[in-house]
Order: C-alpha cells, then structure tokens, then sequence
C-alpha cells in the first residue's frame, strides 16, 4: 500500500483488500466459482469424501467473502475514487472487504455443514 501511494502520482488509487474469497452469493447466480481454489476446493473436496480431517479451531472465524461482493466493491471503489477528481484524498483509499466483523461464520458451523 505504501509503495502504490509513493508511484501513484496524481491518480486517484483505491486498493480493495478481500479476506478469504469464496463462491458467489448471488451474481451470477449462487454457488458460482470458476474454480477450485480456496475455500470451495475444500468444500468440495470434504462433500466427495476426499479430505475427511482438517486442522482447525472450532471458534476461529471463517472469514469467507463471496466472490460478487469483492467484486462489486472493488466497482464502488473505483467508481468513487474516479469521481473524487477535484476533492483528491491525499492518501490512497483502502477498503477491507471481509463479512467477520458483521456476519461471523466458525469453522465449527461449517465442519457441521459438511
């Protein structure tokens, strides 16, 4: 972050900073990933039987953020950083995208899904 405020210059620079990306919650429609890393290779993997252990703590958040909100915050984001021309923040603008601080899921809730 500090290196993209000292090469920024004079343009308006917002860094989204996502926790741990997940499936879509809605667009394009639920469920959605065009992969199988992160978080949905374990899911996937747990649901077929293949991973059947994983070490975690039962009350630590899993702070799991669907792929359409990172995505439509990082359009917000550089939708009002563009729109600041004349009122230019003097430091970068950083968005924490997590969903942990508002809607906290544990691993235990999800170790119970499975």
């Amino acid at each position: 972050e500090y290196l993209v405020q000292q090469e920024a210059g004079h343009l308006n620079v917002a860094i989204v900073r996502p926790s741990i990306v997940g499936a879509s919650w809605k667009e394009p429609f639920p469920g959605w990933i065009d992969n199988f890393n992160g978080p949905s290779g374990i899911f996937i993997a747990a649901g077929k039987g293949i991973l059947r252990t994983m070490r975690a703590s039962n009350d630590a958040v899993a702070d799991l953020v669907p792929v359409d909100v990172v995505i439509n915050t990082m359009l917000a984001a550089a939708w009002y950083s563009g729109s600041q021309a004349v009122n230019r923040p003097r430091n970068i603008l950083v968005y924490n995208c997590t969903t942990g601080g508002i809607n906290p899921f544990h691993w235990g809730e999800i170790g119970r899904l499975l």
